[in-house]
């Protein structure tokens, strides 16, 4: 996973991904003194994600939204179509 490091829970810093993951938001906390930002919750709606952030921040912890999503858009992986008996 890739995104600009960033101390603020204002703004949605976006990451991408290889697979099937589905796209949804995670909300990471960065403790006191230290260096690496630590998950803290995952939700799939983005507004609720920056509402857990901006209440964390009310209590003076800092955090930030990461939106996650696939790396291509969905369908386009594998470039040739799937075979009919693959497909749901």
């Amino acid at each position: 996973m890739s995104a600009a490091a960033q101390s603020s829970g204002s703004r949605t810093l976006v990451a991408s991904i290889a697979g099937g993951l589905a796209r949804h938001f995670r909300v990471q906390i960065l403790p006191e003194g230290e260096s690496t930002w630590r998950l803290f919750a995952t939700y799939k709606n983005a507004e609720v994600a920056t509402v857990c952030a901006q209440r964390l921040a009310a209590e003076g912890i800092t955090s930030r939204v990461v939106s996650v999503r696939p790396l291509l858009p969905f369908g386009t992986w594998p470039a040739k179509p799937l075979p009919s008996s693959w497909r749901a």
